[in-house]
């Protein structure tokens, strides 16, 4: 991404990164309702349990009321992962394989951890040795996917790339009123100017646009290229 060209952005729109994946973005892209669904509840129940975490443990304040709520992110989590775990069972050819098969379980692990110890601290019922182990162990199941995926370039590097891709988003536009507004522009034939020819030749943002990509496989499947069984794949 540093060696990207440059490109002046506003960055107040890290401030709307909030309203931009809860509202704006799956108003626009929701061609999926299912997915689009299941993606608000484990996004949504993971960020949400990790602050109450950070909130209500780490600054020692032990409300029972948070705790509630940290079960409920939990359980909207769980129901989340439990979705899509259920979809890649018959996912489409489309969908990347190998670590993305493996994420919806890795999630699940991690909504089951949280959910169970909002329980436990809701109704402060003691746990026995081996059901703490094995919670803390789903528990840092779920952590690794997120913190291997985003240091060695798995899965999980898209949530963090595509949150800031939203907020430095090269066509800001389309959260706007002028949300179906492309990208196209006039081709100018000339010498110095005919596209794109190595990566480095595309703005910073834009290339934080290609790591924030879930290979989800859509490009794929329109490009008429690829299908007509020439040698360009734009998702490989």
């Amino acid at each position: 991404m540093e060696k990207g060209r440059s490109r002046n952005v506003d960055l107040r729109g890290l401030l709307q990164i909030p309203k931009r994946y809860f509202v704006d973005l799956h108003d626009v892209v929701a061609r999926e309702p299912f997915v689009a669904r299941a993606h608000v509840g484990v996004a949504g129940g993971a960020l949400l349990a990790l602050a109450l975490v950070a909130l209500n443990y780490g600054l020692g304040l032990y409300w029972h009321s948070l705790d509630a709520v940290l079960l409920l992110a939990g359980l909207m989590m769980l129901a989340g992962a439990t979705a899509m775990a259920w979809r890649r069972r018959n996912a489409p050819a489309r969908l990347s394989k190998g670590p993305w098969s493996r994420l919806p379980y890795s999630l699940l692990l991690f909504a089951l951890a949280i959910a169970m110890v909002g329980a436990v601290a809701l109704t402060g019922t003691a746990l026995a040795p081996w059901l703490a182990g094995l919670i803390a162990l789903a528990f840092a199941a779920g952590a690794a996917e997120l913190a291997l995926g985003v240091g060695l370039g798995g899965p999980m590097k898209h949530a963090v790339a595509g949150l800031l891709h939203l907020g430095l988003h090269p066509r800001p536009e389309r959260f706007g009123d002028k949300r179906f507004a492309t990208a196209l522009k006039p081709l100018r034939l000339t010498a110095d100017d005919m596209g794109v020819g190595k990566p480095a030749d595309f703005t910073w943002n834009k290339l934080l646009s290609f790591d924030a990509c879930v290979q989800c496989g859509k490009c794929e499947a329109a490009c008429p290229a690829f299908a007509a069984g020439q040698p360009l794949n734009p998702k490989n």
